[in-house]
């Protein structure tokens, strides 16, 4: 991120598909047209994994494949594999204009099966061939399916430890399920790839999100249990979280695995490095969730309270030498937010990979902090906030009188003059930060009812949608504004 840019971030799931949630078809093309002819850079978005319990894309059952409701039901029925009637009768739309998770699982499962039943499964199988985390994928769900979805950790001795023949048996036994599995894949994986290229032809360029931890009930952990720190039963011995601040007084239990950074070392981080790769050719940069865990991270014992966990060294260097030396340079972003130590900040500045900073953060009267604009660094990704905030005005309707007259004071907001959020808006794209990223919902001024999540809570998350694409004259303000602070389209990446 060498040159002044900017861009938007929006979930895909937030996209205002007929169909009950955001998929790779025609609304997010008519997104990236919208950002092309407001003259921005980048897409930034959140991870696009297959999600579980809470239906975080946090915690998803695998690192590498995609979430089936990012398959675009329009586009099958173009290709021939489902008819306008089965589309009728498996509509996800409610009058809520929210995600229905329930309602997508419980319709848009059997409609996709209905589609996998009219595809080839000679190309099925080359698929899996060839992408072998789609096979493992299909295969751990398809077993997930038979024991009626209960963890693997719960699953028989042979399955549950991988035992080969056990697997074959399986695969074969069940395999109409595994190529819907694959089917799956092959069609988020292709309709990605389209959107990708079409987006790059009008110069778009995708920021995508690595979590950095993985879901305890996942591929990816019952591939390779020994990379996290489990008993012999595959059972959490230790969990992730955070200790308590500015997002919870408690604390946050999170349930995901600690990896065990010493047998990974063993492996030059080969399980992490995997994944990193897979997500650098999954779009044009990578965002690094969590970024502190690199240096330190929380573990709290297995059921305890986050109280009671302990910081612990990460693999800090050494982890992104060995990248390096696999993969070359690496487009990344760090999301060095939180509890930042100054050995975090000198990773960053080791690895010379951009930081976030957001605006929500900056105004503590009693503070000059390196979330205000005047102390941002060329390397800077700056937000007014990020789908763990409130929206800008929700923020603002609901901060205490002391900040919200510092942030007036600062942002030298007039009585009767531009919105608190446009007036932001403007700040962060005027200030020496290379690149601004701001969340659509305060480009289009919308309250708390557009916030993606909070954080540390299980229910209500992940489920907001934009009611339609922003207009022609939003798109020209904000080409305007691009021009003027010199933060005009990329030639390449």
């Amino acid at each position: 991120m060498k040159n002044r840019a900017s861009g938007l971030l929006l979930p895909i799931s937030a996209l205002p598909s007929g169909w009950g949630m955001g998929s790779f078809g025609s609304q997010a093309y008519d997104f990236v047209d919208y950002l092309a002819s407001a003259r921005q850079s980048y897409w930034q978005i959140l991870p696009l994994g297959p999600t579980g319990v809470g239906d975080s894309p946090y915690q998803t059952f695998s690192s590498y494949a995609f979430s089936p409701y990012y398959i675009d039901v329009d586009i099958l029925q173009e290709e021939g594999l489902l008819t306008s009637s089965e589309l009728i009768e498996y509509d996800c739309n409610t009058e809520n204009a929210n995600i229905d998770y329930s309602l997508m699982y419980s319709k848009r499962i059997p409609l996709l099966r209905l589609a996998a039943k009219k595809y080839n499964n000679e190309l099925l199988r080359a698929f899996a061939n060839k992408h072998a985390w789609a096979d493992d994928f299909a295969l751990f769900m398809s077993i997930k399916d038979a024991y009626g979805g209960l963890p693997w950790y719960h699953w028989d001795e042979d399955l549950r430890f991988r035992k080969a023949s056990a697997l074959e048996a399986f695969r074969r036994s069940h395999k109409d399920n595994y190529y819907f599995w694959v089917f799956t894949q092959l069609q988020a994986w292709q309709q990605w790839k389209n959107l990708r290229a079409y987006a790059a032809e009008q110069g778009i360029y995708f920021i995508g999100d690595l979590p950095f931890y993985v879901a305890h009930d996942s591929v990816d952990v019952w591939k390779d249990p020994k990379f996290y720190l489990l008993d012999k039963e595959g059972k959490l011995l230790r969990e992730a979280g955070y200790p308590p601040d500015a997002f919870s007084d408690d604390g946050q239990l999170w349930g995901n695995p600690i990896f065990n950074w010493k047998a990974l070392k063993k492996v030059h981080y080969a399980p992490w490095i995997s994944r990193l790769s897979h997500h650098l050719k999954m779009y044009d940069y990578v965002r690094l969730d969590h970024f502190l865990g690199f240096v330190n991270y929380w573990s709290i014992p297995a059921g305890s309270h986050p109280s009671k966990g302990r910081w612990e060294k990460g693999p800090g260097y050494d982890l992104f030498a060995c990248a390096r030396e696999a993969l070359g340079e690496l487009n990344l972003i760090a999301e060095d937010l939180g509890l930042i130590s100054p050995d975090v900040i000198r990773l960053r500045k080791d690895l010379n990979i951009p930081g976030m900073r957001v605006l929500q953060f900056a105004f503590d009267p009693h503070s000059d902090n390196e979330h205000l604009p005047h102390n941002y660094e060329l390397d800077n990704v700056v937000y007014t906030g990020t789908h763990d905030n409130d929206t800008f005005v929700g923020w603002w309707e609901h901060a205490g009188s002391e900040i919200r007259q510092f942030t007036k004071k600062y942002l030298r907001l007039e009585e009767g003059g531009e919105p608190v959020q446009k007036t932001a808006h403007l700040t962060l794209m005027a200030s020496i930060a290379r690149t601004c990223i701001l969340p659509v919902q305060d480009l289009l001024g919308i309250g708390r009812e557009g916030r993606i999540n909070i954080p540390n809570t299980l229910s209500g998350n992940w489920i907001w949608r934009m009611s339609e694409i922003p207009d022609s004259q939003s798109a020209a303000e904000l080409a305007e504004w691009t021009i003027i602070y010199r933060r005009t389209p990329l030639e390449s990446v």
